[in-house]
């Protein structure tokens, strides 16, 4: 089960999902979607890039699509649904409504907040395995992945190097604290803005 804000649909563009079971009907996911990942514990340099990135991307309306379960997601969460962009939220267990803070009840119903139910069977309880199937179909359905941060052998390093690996583009932050991962672009926030720009008039072409 899923639930979609009034409206969301039809600010950006794309494709169809059927695994997606809305409340009130298939769900068109927004095009360029950004994935963003970060692990359970940031470098506190990383937790102000982070802050400055989740601010960017709701003023410059980018689509973000992520689980937003680990303490800096959710921060970040907080800040992208006062935004009226579509922000997609495809938690590892299956949620409804009902468990959410107001201001996300809020952001469900007035803003471009979706809470998306993709696991199958639905899960009671997160698990290692559950985020990872959850990790992948946020990959699978993202134009670019963004990992904030990733410990080292954890599940966010695996998740973005495997779509590393099929060509999806991932990118990490900026920083020393990221330099474990070299094999992915480094970039600003600024650069991010500019990659996302560029990606929605490849999709608006």
């Amino acid at each position: 089960m899923g639930y979609c804000g009034p409206g969301t649909p039809r600010l950006i563009a794309s494709k169809v999902r059927p695994e997606m079971r809305m409340t009130n009907g298939p769900f068109i996911l927004p095009r360029p979607l950004l994935a963003l990942l970060c692990s359970n514990r940031c470098p506190g340099n990383l937790v102000l890039l982070f802050y400055e990135l989740a601010r960017r991307l709701r003023d410059e309306r980018i689509a973000t699509i992520g689980g937003f379960q680990t303490p800096m997601e959710l921060e970040a969460l907080d800040f992208l649904i006062r935004g009226r962009q579509p922000v997609i939220w495809v938690p590892s267990w299956s949620r409804s409504e009902k468990g959410l803070k107001a201001t996300q009840r809020q952001a469900l119903s007035e803003r471009g907040l979706v809470l998306l139910n993709v696991l199958d069977p639905p899960v009671r309880r997160p698990s290692r395995g559950s985020g990872e199937r959850r990790n992948r179909w946020i990959v699978e359905n993202s134009d670019a992945v963004l990992l904030v941060h990733a410990n080292p052998g954890g599940l966010t390093e695996v998740t973005g190097q495997r779509a590393h690996q099929v060509g999806k583009p991932v990118w990490t932050l900026a920083d020393p604290a990221n330099a474990h991962l070299a094999p992915i672009e480094h970039l600003t926030v600024d650069d991010i803005v500019v990659r996302m720009r560029a990606l929605a008039r490849e999709e608006g072409s």
